[in-house]
């Protein structure tokens, strides 16, 4: 069951620490905004984890990309961001 209450921010998520985070958090009733650098990874990642997650493309290292993916966070609708 989704926790419409949570959400969080990941980054890394296509693999290692972030995508076990993602994981384990979308388990615990969580929505996820994951970062992934490549769109076949976002992919991946919506197919393995549901519609609890929201792959979000772009590289941190990219400052304007950042900011383009915290837009998209905000303009998500509320119950994703964890507010109602």
């Amino acid at each position: 069951m989704l926790n419409h209450a949570r959400a969080a921010v990941v980054t890394g998520t296509s693999t290692g620490f972030g995508r076990a985070s993602a994981a384990l958090l979308t388990q615990r009733g969580f929505h996820v905004f994951g970062s992934v650098r490549k769109q076949r990874d976002a992919k991946r990642l919506k197919a393995e984890l549901g519609p609890a997650c929201m792959p979000l493309v772009f590289d941190l290292s990219d400052k304007l990309a950042v900011h383009a993916a915290a837009a998209q966070v905000r303009r998500a609708p509320a119950d994703m961001r964890g507010q109602r």
